[in-house]
């Protein structure tokens, strides 16, 4: 949660002007999919203690960046963005959380259709 909220005050240091061209070289589906995989990182590393948490954290993070081929600072450049733009972040997140739920119910039902088999 540390490094996700380093991330959302890089934010608050540089909104761009309103006629400032785009620097993000991510698409909003890239970003979404990155950030998806950055909550999912968050919720694992949670349980940790703090020492191996950071380091854990910034293991999951390099992976992320890795998996998605992106640098940290190509997405630090588009999450600035996207926190200038109050709305877009929220909708953002609200598809993320949209999706994570989507995710989550097939996992369930794959896990009942096992468990089915199972038991047959």
């Amino acid at each position: 949660m540390r490094f996700f909220l380093l991330f959302c005050s890089f934010g608050l240091l540089g909104f761009p002007s309103c006629g400032e061209k785009s620097s993000c070289v991510l698409t909003q589906d890239q970003m979404m999919e990155i950030l998806m995989d950055v909550q999912i990182a968050e919720t694992a590393a949670q349980s940790l203690a703090n020492p191996v948490k950071d380091s854990v954290q910034e293991v999951y993070y390099r992976q992320i960046f890795e998996i998605h081929g992106v640098g940290e600072e190509a997405f630090k450049i588009c999450f600035e963005e996207l926190q200038a733009d109050p709305e877009r972040m929220s909708a953002v997140y609200e598809k993320i959380v949209d999706e994570m739920k989507l995710q989550g119910a097939k996992q369930l039902k794959k896990k009942e259709v096992v468990e089915e088999e199972v038991s047959d």
